[in-house]
């Protein structure tokens, strides 16, 4: 299986918050499968960090809006992670699992999703979805 990573996020986003969801949602991939980080190494007066070894991309909802591309991860059984608009205002993640959890599904604001899965998989999924400009 050749892995993919895509960012899908709301359009309307400010760029600040764009920055921020994308690494939430990379690092919540990782927990999803840490062997897309690529191994640690030195190079001269500098040690690297291992990072994604796997082709990230960042796209954006189309007019059918990031609800339909949950419903198509959840569809093809994807593994996936979310950004609840309710991470903005929370000070902790504790708070925020209490607060997504009591919060009813038709009260539900996406703002982003990082789906993992097989190259062909997320390609269906993102297909029709324009890239982040």
């Amino acid at each position: 299986m050749k892995p993919s990573i895509a960012i899908i996020l709301r359009k309307d986003l400010p760029t600040g918050l764009v920055g921020n969801i994308s690494a939430c949602l990379a690092t919540g991939i990782t927990h999803i499968n840490p062997d897309i980080i690529g191994s640690d190494f030195e190079a001269p007066g500098l040690s690297y960090r291992g990072i994604t070894n796997v082709p990230v991309v960042v796209v954006t909802e189309n007019s059918l809006g990031i609800d339909e591309v949950l419903k198509r991860c959840i569809k093809k059984k994807m593994d996936f992670v979310l950004y609840d608009e309710k991470a903005i205002k929370e000070t902790s993640y504790l708070n925020y699992m209490k607060v997504v959890q009591k919060n009813p599904p038709e009260n539900r604001k996406i703002l982003g999703i990082g789906v993992i899965g097989e190259q062909d998989k997320v390609r269906k999924i993102i297909g029709d979805l324009p890239l982040l400009r």
